[in-house]
């Protein structure tokens, strides 16, 4: 199996001014190796965690965790093309946000609805990405609303007109959409100033590390997140001949415990062979890692 020093995740602070993919070229360069990706993209502009895969553990994406939380801040009275301080400025007013207006606003976006993303984003239209199209000038159409869920939202601190609040929200959110639709409530504009995201999933931004700590190869792999530790499913630990069935694609028998349809994380000593479902009483391989 492969082995632990190429095969995790990295709870990664991305700092301002970087890009996701940058941080993706620093581990590759790192840790020599190609097979790196992250979660989940931060714009350059914001900051906080960024779950990184190394080696095969970018195949584990999609069984991770998917809510988000983050700590952001509201311009109020200013808007522009991308919905945030980095834009261009389309539109300018004097705006200064009523403390108990605003908490009933934001307490109107909690729970379930539909959101438009902005035109600079890195969904895809027609197989191009929205943000390529939108700097390139090309018309790009009606941006179809999609479901997000809002779990928890609270104001922290205002100062003038400028307001930080707290976000929990499911993946795919768009904070700069949600500050766009509670500016709207309120009868004005605005724009996202600054984002932290600082928890996805089971990764918080407590337990993150920093990109100018890393200066040797062994400081990065050291740093490494075995999945176990992080994947909330539960585990079954099976023995050399099951590891060969798995190895080939086959299903194994399955302790009874499980109930039908679960998700099971299959290991051998100490590291994930392969994501299975329950079916029946067997265990069908969904995700292999060999």
């Amino acid at each position: 199996m492969e082995q632990l020093e190429k095969f995790g995740f990295l709870n990664i602070n991305k700092p301002k001014g970087m890009t996701s993919h940058d941080v993706v070229y620093f581990v590759r360069k790192m840790l020599g190796i190609k097979q790196v990706g992250h979660s989940g993209t931060l714009d350059p502009m914001a900051e906080g965690v960024l779950v990184v895969g190394v080696g095969k553990a970018t195949r584990l994406f999609e069984f991770l965790k998917e809510e988000k939380e983050y700590i952001a801040t509201i311009k109020f009275g200013y808007e522009s093309d991308t919905l945030d301080t980095d834009g261009e400025c389309v539109k300018k007013e004097d705006f200064f946000p009523d403390e108990t207006k605003l908490k009933t606003v934001l307490n109107e976006f909690l729970g379930e609805s539909e959101q438009i993303p902005p035109k600079y984003s890195a969904i895809k239209i027609g197989g191009k990405k929205l943000y390529e199209m939108a700097r390139k000038g090309q018309e790009i159409g009606e941006i179809k609303a999609r479901p997000i869920k809002i779990k928890k939202i609270e104001l922290l601190e205002i100062d003038e007109n400028e307001a930080k609040i707290k976000v929990g929200c499911s993946k795919g959110t768009y904070v700069r959409s949600l500050i766009r639709d509670i500016a709207q409530k309120l009868g004005t504009v605005a724009v996202m100033s600054a984002l932290t995201r600082t928890k996805s999933g089971a990764f918080e931004i407590e337990n993150s590390i920093e990109i100018g700590e890393f200066c040797e190869k062994e400081d990065l792999t050291s740093s490494l997140i075995n999945p176990l530790d992080v994947m909330d499913y539960p585990q079954y630990e099976i023995n050399e001949e099951d590891l060969k069935a798995v190895k080939n694609g086959a299903f194994i028998k399955a302790s009874e415990e499980f109930k039908q349809n679960e998700i099971v994380l299959l290991t051998y000593e100490g590291q994930i062979a392969s994501i299975a479902q329950i079916i029946g009483k067997n265990a069908v391989q969904k995700k292999g890692l060999l």
